[in-house]
């Protein structure tokens, strides 16, 4: 219920500031997590991504106001974040299907976007995702060879077409195979993994690769990160897919019932993976496996 709770705060917060600044740190603060996680988390139950509920939710107050007020349409749309009419009117048309100006003189029907509000509902469901192990791990120096993706890279809010891409192009063999790779070099090693990098004031960032050893050759078209020796955080999410999808809120609750604690690294970025690690992500008799969600956390 903590949960639900902290995401109604913030839909709150979200109302109350329609026409101003929404501040990340203030979200993360009732979210009681990263401001990347929350938005992972509200894009898996809200089928939409927080951007585009926020920025819905202004063009709907946006359209009240140009159907109920004599407001310049330019007053309008520095209210609600648009630096012009050219590109207030842009983002009117794709959300509401007509002008701005349309909208005001033939008072048509328009697609508007009422706020959400959650509440936890019991589904009678027989098979649930749920936190099986929580427990420290250490995990060496290692270069992360992958490719790098943004917000602008997610299809319907998730990168699930860019993990297709790499199992349809055999990605994965390309640094394996690539010389000084490895898979014994640490617990896990040779996993599949999808990396996130959260940092507040910069573009969220997320890498799907490999954890490789340091000096690993990096392949032509692909990026590398080198990280240090760090503690992991690591949970054990069994369940049937898609349900082991999106279960910060169990993760979260689980390193705290054992006092492992996130943290960011030196220049303030927040590191957390999904570890895909074979044999535990493969199906068993029941049709469950084990999503390994990763941290880095206080020794």
């Amino acid at each position: 219920m903590e949960w639900i709770d902290n995401l109604n705060s913030i839909m709150a917060y979200v109302e109350n500031h329609l026409d101003g600044a929404l501040e990340t740190e203030e979200i993360s603060k009732l979210a009681a997590c990263p401001f990347a996680m929350f938005q992972r988390v509200f894009g898996l139950i809200a089928n939409l991504s927080f951007a585009e509920y926020v920025r819905n939710r202004r063009l709907t107050k946006a359209a009240y106001e140009l159907c109920s007020t004599k407001s310049r349409v330019i007053d309008i749309a520095l209210r609600y974040g648009y630096e012009s009419p050219d590109a207030f009117s842009a983002a009117f048309r794709r959300v509401m299907g007509v002008s701005p100006s349309r909208a005001r003189k033939d008072q048509i029907p328009l697609r508007l976007h009422p706020p959400l509000r959650f509440k936890l509902s019991v589904i009678g469901v027989t098979e649930m995702a749920e936190v099986i192990k929580t427990y420290k791990q250490s995990m060496p120096a290692t270069r992360f060879i992958g490719k790098k993706y943004g917000d602008q890279d997610r299809v319907n809010g998730f990168f699930s077409a860019r993990w297709g891409d790499w199992f349809e192009n055999g990605w994965f063999a390309d640094i394996a195979n690539a010389p000084g790779c490895t898979r014994d070099f640490f617990e896990d090693a040779g996993a599949s993994i999808g990396l996130m990098r959260w940092k507040n004031g910069e573009p969220f960032q997320y890498w799907i690769g490999m954890f490789t050893p340091e000096g690993t050759a990096v392949p032509e078209g692909y990026e590398s990160i080198d990280l240090p020796a760090r503690t992991l955080g690591v949970c054990w999410i069994q369940g049937t897919e898609p349900d082991i999808y999106g279960k910060d809120d169990l993760v979260m609750q689980a390193l705290r019932e054992h006092d492992i604690t996130p943290v960011t690294d030196p220049d303030g970025s927040f590191w957390f993976f999904e570890r895909y690690a074979h044999p535990r992500f493969e199906p068993d008799d029941n049709g469950c496996v084990i999503l390994d969600h990763c941290y880095y956390v206080a020794d």
